[in-house]
């Protein structure tokens, strides 16, 4: 009885921290325009690699002075006490204060969807439209599901294949895999940079070029020999690319890009869309790796998880087609 208990306040603890993302990111889309929203989401996005780092060290400390239970009442008072504070000071949006649309302000482009307000189209119908009947949508959960499959495989299995093929201490390993998530959130970061300054915005480009790159850096870090003192750094350097060029598409594609392809009033759904996707493929990812490295030993994992990156690769160039074929009929 008490397991069952366990698990479910373990599940509703997950289930409300799941909560916090989408409000966010329906509040950086009403508050920054497309030029600048890279930048800011990407800066946003590197609070998940931030809180672990936090977590980490906050705990140990917090239980070194007040037991372990102090380890889950401190860090729910810190929640508290800053969901209280952004209660107070965030805004819905700049017209709840009278100030006009960002993308006005700033003299951007003004998306279609401003029409669909004014309108007074109901929210159920902005939903079919911009989330359930938007193909670019399905896209970009589709590319998620292999993002996420490229991201936990090589969160979760790394540790092992560095032991059993590479034949390092667990220390050794385990230090591998802390560059991939640190220098990670470098990736997410340059993505948002890239997009919005050399790109004007336009998001699709960026994760093709980060997902080629991605399949270049899975191939060296596999090939690189483990008998060789000076190469085995390599691992870390290639540990690393790995993280940076897996958190740039996992930023923008299930995030950034889903908001901007929908309208504003269902920013919150449709990432909450993606991310079902998401998770589906965080799921693939446990059972396929398993499965892959049962049968086809861990050159298998590591195909797999190229596999996934090229398919994802394949999809963003079909995106990036049909969001030009959209733009030249919108002109026309």
């Amino acid at each position: 009885m008490l397991l069952w208990l366990l698990a479910f306040f373990w599940g509703a603890n997950g289930w409300f921290q799941s909560c916090g993302f989408p409000p966010v990111a329906k509040s950086l889309s009403y508050w920054f325009s497309n030029s600048e929203r890279g930048t800011k989401w990407s800066i946003w996005s590197t609070s998940h690699q931030i809180g672990v780092f936090s977590s980490v060290a906050l705990s140990g400390l917090i239980i070194g002075k007040l037991g372990w239970m102090g380890a889950f009442y401190v860090p729910a008072i810190i929640c508290i006490i800053t969901g209280i504070w952004l209660f107070n000071r965030l805004r819905d949006k700049p017209q709840s204060l009278g100030l006009p649309d960002i993308e006005k302000y700033n003299n951007e482009p003004v998306k279609v969807e401003v029409a669909d307000e004014q309108a007074n189209v109901s929210y159920l119908q902005i939903f079919k439209k911009h989330i359930l009947c938007n193909p670019i949508i399905w896209m970009l959960a589709i590319a998620y599901t292999f993002v996420y499959i490229i991201r936990f495989g090589t969160e979760d299995w790394l540790v092992k294949y560095l032991v059993e093929v590479k034949h390092n201490t667990l220390p050794i390993a385990s230090a591998k895999l802390s560059t991939l998530a640190l220098v990670g959130s470098a990736g997410a970061i340059m993505a948002g940079v890239i997009s919005d300054k050399l790109c004007k915005g336009n998001r699709t480009p960026v994760n093709i070029v980060f997902l080629i790159l991605l399949v270049a850096s899975l191939y060296a870090f596999a090939i690189n020999p483990a008998n060789n003192v000076f190469l085995e750094i390599l691992d870390y350097v290639f540990a690393a690319l790995i993280g940076v060029f897996t958190a740039g598409p996992q930023m923008l594609i299930g995030g950034l890009c889903a908001v901007e392809s929908s309208s504003k009033r269902v920013a919150s759904a449709s990432i909450g869309f993606t991310g079902i996707f998401g998770y589906i493929g965080a799921a693939l990812s446990a059972s396929g790796t398993g499965y892959f490295v049962d049968k086809f030993g861990w050159n298998g994992a590591i195909s797999f998880w190229m596999i996934a990156t090229v398919i994802c690769v394949v999809i963003c160039i079909i995106l990036y087609i049909f969001e030009q074929m959209r733009k030249k009929k919108a002109q026309a």
